[in-house]
């Protein structure tokens, strides 16, 4: 599935001349391109039955343009964005997908970037023009058509994003997913399962795990802190924000202090614990001290929980408590 039909079949022999099997190649080659955005490809053509020399006489009278080495718009028109997509699939090879920011900008999960990526599961050489990225991961459960386009699902387009995204471009795209329905967590987390050893994939955790988390366990515990601070009238810190290139809980960026609030569910498993371990060196690293907070500690302690944040966020004096109202 989502393989480009690169060998569509005529046995006809074009004649140069007006009519005939000339015109029924004609009508052929356009209804092909009509399909495809435009695009041709010399293998399709050649199986549609013209052969290399009448390429070349269309190629020189401008019925055909070359976009890459073996790949043509047909007519005289140059091809839209979706057929410089779906000729760089054509030009990548045999079973080559759009990806990554191509395929994210076709999904609208993200806005159009200057190069047209695509992934080729097989060996071929660099075409100009194109990013192509090599993969041995790629099956039928990554792979999709839209539009007409082959192209990655938009499940592992995420993941693939989070190779080439900074932080917050790779959530904002996340979010899109979500509103536009696209976002399958259970593709995602199969997807991962099967990229072991990708760059990103800690972020994308850390991003699937927060969403993962279930709303009456995550999101209260962090409207109850941003509650807690006000009510200690501790300096308001900001909630999600990427530091150092990890999604953190909470951070006071001028007094390098990142809070990480801890709910027993939200840290069972081995995994979790050593990347959680890992996000908090490379913060330590970047010059910010990690506080983890978990919700028992906020619910039953909280003068002595507020004083430590105060206390680390170099506070002088102590500021009065607003009670807080019933229940």
């Amino acid at each position: 599935m989502g393989h480009v039909d690169r060998h569509n079949g005529a046995e006809d022999d074009p004649r140069r001349g007006g009519g005939g099997r000339g015109g029924r190649i004609n009508r052929l080659v356009a209804r092909l391109a009509a399909s495809q955005h435009g695009i041709v490809g010399r293998e399709q053509l050649l199986g549609l039955g013209l052969s290399e020399a009448a390429i070349s006489g269309w190629v020189s009278r401008e019925r055909l343009t070359v976009v890459h080495r073996g790949v043509y718009a047909f007519g005289h028109r140059p091809p839209d964005l979706r057929g410089r997509w779906f000729a760089g699939v054509l030009a990548a090879g045999p079973f080559a997908v759009l990806s990554h920011r191509s395929a994210a900008a076709l999904w609208d999960i993200a806005s159009v970037w200057r190069s047209i990526e695509v992934t080729a599961p097989t060996h071929r050489q660099n075409v100009p023009g194109l990013w192509i990225h090599r993969t041995r991961t790629l099956n039928d459960d990554d792979i999709t058509v839209k539009g007409g386009i082959p192209v990655t699902t938009p499940a592992r387009t995420l993941i693939d994003l989070a190779e080439v995204l900074t932080p917050p471009a790779l959530v904002r795209a996340f979010e899109e997913a979500e509103r536009l329905g696209l976002l399958d967590m259970r593709r995602i987390d199969d997807g991962i399962s099967r990229n072991h050893g990708r760059h990103g994939l800690a972020l994308l955790r850390r991003i699937l795990r927060n969403r993962l988390e279930p709303p009456d366990v995550r999101s209260k515990l962090e409207r109850r802190f941003a509650e807690f601070c006000r009510r200690r009238r501790l300096p308001q810190p900001a909630l999600n924000a990427v530091v150092c290139g990890h999604l953190v809980d909470a951070v006071w960026p001028g007094r390098r202090l990142v809070v990480e609030l801890d709910s027993y569910r939200h840290h069972r498993g081995r995994t979790q614990f050593e990347e959680d371990r890992k996000r908090d060196a490379d913060l330590l690293l970047g010059g910010y001290r990690v506080m983890r907070v978990t919700a028992r500690r906020l619910e039953g302690d909280p003068d002595a929980l507020a004083q430590t944040i105060r206390s680390l966020l170099g506070a002088t004096a102590l500021a009065p408590t607003i009670p807080a109202s019933p229940t």
